[in-house]
């Protein structure tokens, strides 16, 4: 069972990593410095010169992308 829950994990990750590679590069960095750096959209749109509505826009519109693309993927 831990072998394939580990294949598993790997699996989500390469998809998830592809999926990534399929965002501009904006919202690559939206995703990346919210989700992972844990940055607030007003940070992010400070960072960026884009207003914070976009940064929002641009990360749950990446979210959308990212969803269809994982599929069934849980």
């Amino acid at each position: 069972r831990k072998e394939s829950s580990a294949a598993s994990d790997v699996y989500k990750r390469q998809k998830l990593m592809a999926a990534m590679q399929q965002l501009s590069l904006k919202e690559r960095f939206v995703v990346t410095e919210y989700v992972l750096k844990g940055k607030p959209f007003k940070e992010i749109a400070q960072e960026t010169g884009l207003k914070e509505k976009g940064v929002a826009s641009a990360y749950y519109r990446s979210i959308k992308k990212l969803r269809a693309e994982m599929g069934d993927v849980k």
